[in-house]
Order: structure tokens, then sequence, then C-alpha cells
């Protein structure tokens, strides 16, 4: 991706055996991009992740699941925080091409977690750029989230029980319902 946005942007190619590639700067948002990235990447690669995985792997050996479930805690939290931190930075960015695209580009793997702040830079870009192809494609994707989000009713779904009979879920409302998806 390469966004022009009001500002020069020089592109180096070195596309010599052993070069150093390709090259973007003077874009204030590939700039944010590449920091974000960057970021994750070294979060998710920290010193302290790596030691974690170690112990993980050697808690697996002995099969202590008492400890794995410990190590995936302070795993998740870990990462959380890298993201959490990620959001922030993103919340405070103000309407960009860049969040845009990062959002879009699946950044963040528990979107749940991070469901508001889709909606707010939804209703930033909405404000800044409402003719924006891309953006009224991102505020369709984030309707759909809202459908979907935690909390919210199921979407209506018919599907066999286990005789062949179709049911509608809404038939069952006021139910424990388990829904089963497998796939060959």
């Amino acid at each position: 991706d390469l966004i022009l946005n009001q500002s020069d942007v020089v592109i180096d190619l070195d596309a010599r055996e052993g070069g150093t590639g390709l090259k973007i700067s003077g874009s204030p948002e590939m700039d944010l991009i590449r920091d974000v990235y960057n970021y994750a990447q070294e979060g998710q690669s920290s010193p302290a992740l790596n030691e974690l995985n170690e112990s993980y792997q050697l808690a697996g050996a002995k099969q202590d699941t008492a400890t794995m479930r410990k190590i995936e805690e302070q795993y998740a939290s870990a990462i959380n925080t890298v993201y959490d931190t990620i959001a922030l930075r993103l919340r405070n960015q103000g309407p960009s091409l860049a969040v845009l695209n990062l959002l879009q580009s699946g950044i963040f793997q528990d979107r749940d977690r991070y469901f508001d702040l889709y909606v707010h830079v939804a209703n930033e870009l909405n404000q800044k750029w409402p003719q924006l192809d891309l953006v009224k494609e991102f505020l369709k994707q984030v309707e759909t989230m809202k459908k979907l989000a935690v909390g919210q009713p199921a979407p209506e779904i018919a599907l066999p029980d286990p005789d062949g009979k179709i049911v509608a879920l809404s038939s069952l409302k006021g139910k424990y319902v388990l829904v089963d998806f497998w796939a060959k």
C-alpha cells in the first residue's frame, strides 16, 4: 500500500542483488503504518515473550497443564498490552487513511476487544470524508460488526436438527442453545 495525502513522498528502490529493496519516506501516513507494524512485531518478539515461550515449552514437556495455563494468561496479558497501546495510538491519531488501512488490514485479531475503536474511527472518517468509497466500505463493515457484536441478539438462522427438521433459532428464544459449527 502507498498513501499519498498532502505530502511529498520519496520512493527509493534498490533492486540490485543484495540491494536494500523498497524504501518509502515523506508520508506521515506510511510512517504511521510502518511504526505500528514495527511496534507490533517488536512486542510479539520481545525477550519477555520469548522467555514465556521457552517456559511454556518446558512445562509442556513435563505435561504441567497448570503452569501452561498460567503462562498462557501471562502471554495473553503481554500481547494485549502491546495491542492496547496500538489501539490508543490509533484512537488519538484522528481521521486518517493510515488508521483506516491498519484497521482493514486486520492489525487486531480480536476485533471484538477493540470494537469501540472501530466505531470511533468510523465516526471520525464519516465526518471528514463521507463521500470517499473506502470510508463508505469501512462504515458498512462497522455496521456489520455492530450487528454481530458481543451482547447483541444472534442473527436469524434456520438449520436442521439431528432429525433433519429445520429449526429457526428464534423459535428457541429463552432456552439454552448450543450451535456447533464444523466442516469436513
